[in-house]
């Protein structure tokens, strides 16, 4: 739980950090500039901001993939109950819900929560005999993997866009 809050904690900082960078920078060429005798402390803020940038863009490039996947396996792990609950109840009731909340009380106790900061909580969406689980995880700030769950494979999207992540698919949205 503690890795899972540093990782989504992560994953927002860097989304801001070239924000706080421009404010950073503004500041401390405002302190050069003005301030003769806090110079030091203004080339100091400065050096500070060029480090903190070059290692989140290092993070970010080469760490952040890795923890998106882990982001991804911790929601897939939490919401995978529901799958087997959703066959019980299609197996009782000869058909799918026609919302999550028909199964609580008397197939789940609750509906699970993917427990992931960057990830929205789970969408259903029934068809006739079947179903789509979706999650959306949040990777950049404004960029989006749609994760989707479909018990026959079927999805609305072209399988040359689809990622597979054990038996879940994922697409990537760039806003």
């Amino acid at each position: 739980m503690i890795r899972n809050l540093f990782i989504s904690l992560y994953a927002r900082f860097s989304t801001w950090l070239p924000f706080i960078f421009l404010i950073g920078l503004f500041i401390s060429g405002l302190i050069i500039v003005f301030f003769k005798k806090a110079r030091r402390r203004g080339v100091k803020l400065l050096f500070f901001l060029f480090i903190l940038i070059a290692i989140t863009y290092i993070c970010t490039t080469y760490l952040s993939p890795s923890l998106q996947d882990y982001s991804k396996g911790y929601a897939i792990k939490n919401v995978t109950p529901l799958l087997d609950v959703l066959e019980k109840y299609k197996k009782e009731n000869n058909d799918y819900p026609d919302a999550l909340t028909l199964l609580v009380p008397k197939y789940i106790d609750k509906i699970p929560s993917t427990k992931v900061l960057t990830i929205r909580n789970i969408e259903y969406k029934k068809y006739s005999g079947s179903y789509t689980l979706l999650m959306m995880q949040y990777t950049n700030g404004w960029d989006m993997d749609v994760i989707l769950y479909n018990p026959d494979n079927l999805y609305d999207i072209p399988e040359s866009q689809l990622k597979t992540f054990g038996n879940w698919r994922y697409y990537h949205i760039n806003k």
